[in-house]
């Protein structure tokens, strides 16, 4: 993973600029969408290996996020 600026990338004798700013929506729209949290949960599952640790961790991040406009 590549987190910063932008990655140049050599293929052959060209080289390609990969931008550094992700494209598409970000921020608070990907946020309010429930694919975002479905991926999250799925990550946390996966990553913790502990299917209520998973969703308890997941349940901390939906609640704060719900409750930061409140």
């Amino acid at each position: 993973m590549v987190i910063g600026g932008a990655a140049v990338l050599k293929k052959g004798t060209e080289e390609l600029e990969v931008p550094s700013v992700a494209q598409g929506e970000s921020g608070h729209a990907v946020l309010s969408k429930e694919e975002f949290w479905g991926d999250l949960k799925g990550f946390l599952l996966q990553r913790l290996r502990d299917e209520d640790e998973g969703e308890k961790v997941y349940a901390t991040f939906r609640k704060a996020w719900e409750n930061e406009g409140k």
